[in-house]
């Protein structure tokens, strides 16, 4: 809610800053919020359009909050968009239904120089003001579970480490993760282990030392290709939401060898630390 309400503000600053209505005082101002969703229906919404309307109240700026019935309905947002720009609104605050599919209505908006702001969801088109919101990515990284599966000890010796869970227990070691033929099966080994025949590597590094790789976040756009060039390849069998066989994975010799080493040093320590 904050961050909508310093949307509007900073609508405001750069509304004044261009002189969208030259010598009017800013009740002279009208400002678009366009939410993805009505606030009636949705908590996080409610609490938005609150947020907006006090802060548009507290700077006497006119404040339109228009939203689409529901967050998927591109189209009617797309409607709502151009319907105000046809009314010249004087900003416009979005939270677009979608990343891409309102850039050509936001082209129409900066060919009468109205300015647009994103909030809650970053967009792709370039001549935005600003974004507003979370950043997803770091959110992510932030709410991840990470186990430790290796620790190199001052000597520089590498010792394995493992979460014991039951079945759940974790699986020590650098690993690779390999596909054989087309969806034959998954092989996860450890990463000094040769390549198997017609093994396709599956993991990529992000990360190394702390440091995030150059070029290992390439753009969503890829990574939604990727995504539907494997559903693609998925074998029909492992389609079917009901009764689908299970895929097989298979962990290496050595592999397994290792994390059963690894469960009795751990059940070890464990014994040794117990009063």
């Amino acid at each position: 809610m904050k961050r909508i309400a310093l949307a509007v503000v900073c609508l405001a600053l750069v509304l004044a800053v261009l002189g969208a209505t030259a010598g009017a005082g800013p009740r002279s101002y009208t400002i678009l919020l366009s939410m993805k969703g009505p606030g009636s229906g949705n908590p996080f919404w409610a609490a938005v359009e609150r947020g907006a309307r006090d802060a548009a109240r507290a700077l006497g700026v006119n404040l339109v909050v228009l939203s689409p019935p529901a967050e998927t309905d591109v189209q009617a947002q797309v409607a709502i968009l151009e319907d105000q720009i046809a009314k010249r609104v004087n900003a416009m605050v979005v939270a677009p239904t979608d990343v891409s599919a309102l850039n050509s209505t936001f082209d129409k908006a900066r060919a009468r120089r109205i300015p647009v702001l994103f909030v809650d969801t970053d967009a792709t088109w370039p001549h935005k003001v600003t974004f507003i919101g979370t950043d997803n990515r770091a959110g992510g990284a932030l709410g991840g579970v990470y186990k430790e599966v290796l620790y190199v000890d001052e000597n520089g010796t590498a010792q394995p480490r493992i979460k014991l869970a039951g079945e759940k227990s974790t699986w020590p070691g650098r690993k690779e993760v390999y596909r054989i033929g087309s969806f034959e099966e998954d092989i996860v080994q450890l990463d000094w282990e040769p390549r198997p025949p017609g093994g396709r590597r599956l993991l990529k590094p992000v990360v190394r030392n702390g440091e995030i790789l150059p070029g290992s976040l390439p753009p969503l756009s890829e990574i939604r290709e990727l995504a539907e060039q494997n559903l693609r390849e998925l074998p029909e069998q492992y389609r079917a939401l009901r009764n689908a066989p299970r895929y097989p994975v298979r962990f290496s010799e050595a592999l397994v060898a290792l994390r059963r080493q690894a469960m009795e040093l751990a059940q070890q320590e464990d014994t040794h630390e117990k009063p």
